[in-house]
């Protein structure tokens, strides 16, 4: 291997390479040579997004005359993307760069942007994985190459459909009458779930469940739209295609298509207990936010790694570090982290974690934290409790609609100062945070413990909750007695502002006096009848401002409250006890936990908190007046 590899000069945008070799055959041995140059004066080059899949170098390659072990799947790429009558100038991660070199991989990664930037166009291999070959030898168990023949013919079967999805893609693209008019509808001749238009007689087109599938294994089971490097890669080059088998897909046309939303939601499928609603929002969301991505890229914009990382979260990567590595070019913090694979796992996220504060100012990345997955996932060894991580790939955020968060637009709250201390990065040697705010109090018992219960189909479990938290929490008159809040609010408007998080949705606004006014009056009804079996969440929270909002909490939190009688919306892994802060740069407040036997008075991250009457600065007016104080907390 070092034979192979010729030394690129360090900060001088050196790259290399591959110059695949010219076949007429299909089946030849694929060969291919390296090129060296530099980013600065280059010949014309191509580059593939592809997946490695599983690590194992079972193919060979033959590189400069020398065997070289590579992946089925890129051995399959490389053999479909080679030309039979000119030698085809490629660069691709795992020959191009010494993948056994950290200082020269981690070199090579700083300039993926700008290697995608620089080629006249990119390749995206989304043929169906290649299953890797088993080991079986003469006279072995005959029962494994039965079930690899099974493999390869699933293999072609999916290939097959994708290609399906390619042609149906092509005629909705090109308005095909003759493939589009079986599946025209006319308004009110389907009962659909989410309609397009209010204008009745309007046509949409239904597509089979045959069809369905054949467009999402294209756009969307393919392992290629959640590897990370593949969202640098398709924001920054300018040209892409689609490489499916032999046949190809220009990206721009997905762009157009999408771009002519009138026409591309008219275009719908059946979902689950004969619901129908809208293809595009589903088959095409990964591509429609890698599209997003791309816009602002090519037009020069930088978003924070906050951002970046936020939109790209349910992307995979073989190595950990590449969650943060795959996407820093895409940020306004590239210049500021240099990329180092000898710093570990928990090295790497904190000092991201790092970089965010400072260039932000704030601590969105910790008090609205998007990269939590569910709330039983483990997390990663070594890492401090208010360093996010990065690697949990756990998510049902997408299908919850972000229900573990609670910003959305970032201007909804704004608990604690706009601004925090920078730099935060003194106290990196201790992986220790120093954070300044105030104590406005702490969980009391948690007395209905939502993820411990068992829920009834009749009546809906959110009225199950609407009905347990009044019981145990609320005044027992308070439907009809004057008991107030903390902040002399009605306290049965006060717990149902909480439990919307004091919001509507979507998008996400705080509610106003008439929203309050409206909606107040029909829950204290609704709570004066009995919860019966006949009783139904959706045909009540429909009809309320707040009612979606209310519904996307009760996925993920839970009503409680302080030992000072303050209303809360808390995740699952609050306990009795955890101090509830205000911390300067937090725009909702944190929950934190006295360490244990710890020295130096340490605390942890919990998570945050919605606390009712403390979301819009109201800590620092009560510090104003000396009702609190404020005070630096050390988080580990």
């Amino acid at each position: 291997m070092a034979a192979l590899y010729r030394a690129l000069g360090l900060g001088r945008r050196e790259i290399r390479l591959l110059k695949l070799l010219k076949s007429d055959s299909f089946d030849s041995p694929i060969r291919g040579r390296l090129v060296h140059t530099t980013l600065d004066d280059h010949e014309p080059y191509e580059t593939i997004s592809y997946v490695w899949g599983v690590p194992k170098f079972t193919q060979t390659i033959e590189l400069e005359s020398q065997p070289f072990g590579v992946t089925p799947h890129l051995e399959n790429g490389l053999r479909h993307l080679r030309l039979a009558s000119k030698d085809r100038t490629i660069w691709v991660d795992a020959v191009c760069i010494n993948q056994s070199d950290d200082v020269e991989r981690g070199e090579q990664v700083m300039l993926m942007k700008q290697i995608y930037e620089s080629c006249t166009g990119n390749l995206v291999w989304l043929h169906p994985m290649v299953p890797t070959p088993s080991n079986v030898s003469e006279g072995e168990n005959q029962g494994e190459e039965v079930d690899e023949e099974k493999r390869q013919q699933q293999m072609a079967k999916t290939l097959a459909t994708m290609e399906e999805g390619l042609d149906l893609f092509s005629s909705i693209y090109t308005r095909d009458i003759k493939s589009l008019e079986p599946m025209r509808h006319k308004r009110g001749e389907v009962s659909f779930w989410e309609t397009t238009s209010d204008k009745p007689g309007d046509d949409v087109w239904l597509l089979e469940y045959e069809q369905m599938d054949s467009l999402q294994t294209l756009f969307t089971y393919s392992l290629l739209w959640s590897r990370i490097w593949v969202m640098q890669e398709l924001a920054c080059a300018p040209r892409i295609t689609l490489v499916i088998g032999k046949r190809t897909l220009d990206w721009d046309m997905l762009d157009s298509f999408l771009g002519d939303a009138e026409y591309s939601d008219a275009f719908h499928m059946e979902w689950g207990h004969g619901t129908v609603g809208p293809m595009a929002g589903q088959t095409f969301s990964k591509v429609k936010t890698i599209q997003n991505q791309r816009t602002m890229t090519q037009a020069g914009q930088r978003s924070s790694l906050m951002d970046v990382l936020a939109r790209f979260k349910g992307s995979r990567s073989t190595d950990p570090r590449d969650k943060i590595y795959g996407l820093l070019g895409l940020t306004s913090q590239s210049r500021e982290m240099k990329v180092d694979y000898r710093k570990s796992v928990a090295e790497v996220f904190t000092e991201a974690t790092t970089n965010e504060i400072n260039g932000s100012e704030n601590l969105d990345i910790i008090t609205q934290n998007p990269f939590q997955g569910n709330d039983s996932t483990e997390r990663l060894a070594g890492l401090p409790s208010w360093v996010p991580d990065f690697s949990c790939n756990m998510y049902d955020d997408y299908s919850n609609q972000y229900s573990s968060i609670l910003f959305a637009q970032r201007g909804i709250y704004s608990a604690g100062s706009a601004e925090c201390k920078v730099p935060c990065d003194d106290v990196l040697p201790g992986r220790v945070l120093r954070l300044h705010g105030t104590v406005i109090g702490r969980v009391g018992p948690i007395l209905f413990n939502d993820w411990e219960q068992s829920y009834d189909v009749k009546p809906g479990w959110q009225l199950q909750n609407l009905y347990a938290y009044k019981k145990l929490y609320l005044s027992p008159d308070v439907l009809d007695s004057s008991a107030t809040y903390v902040n002399g609010e009605p306290e049965l408007q006060a717990f149902w502002r909480t439990l919307a998080g004091d919001c509507v949705a979507y998008p996400i606004e705080r509610l106003d006096q008439t929203q309050i006014a409206e909606d107040g009056k029909a829950i204290r009804e609704l709570m004066r009848q009995p919860l019966t079996e006949e009783s139904r969440w959706y045909t009540f929270y429909k009809d309320l401002a707040s009612g979606r909002m209310m519904d996307k909490m009760f996925m993920r939190w839970m009503f409680t409250k302080a030992d000072n009688g303050l209303f809360l919306m808390v995740k699952e892994g609050a306990k009795e006890g955890d101090v509830i802060v205000v911390v300067d740069g937090g725009k909702v407040p944190l929950l934190l936990r006295k360490v244990e036997d710890g020295e130096g008075g340490g605390y942890t991250v919990v998570n945050a908190a919605y606390v009712h009457g403390f979301m819009d600065g109201e800590a620092r007016t009560w510090v104003e007046e000396g009702k609190l104080t404020e005070q630096d907390f050390l988080v580990v």
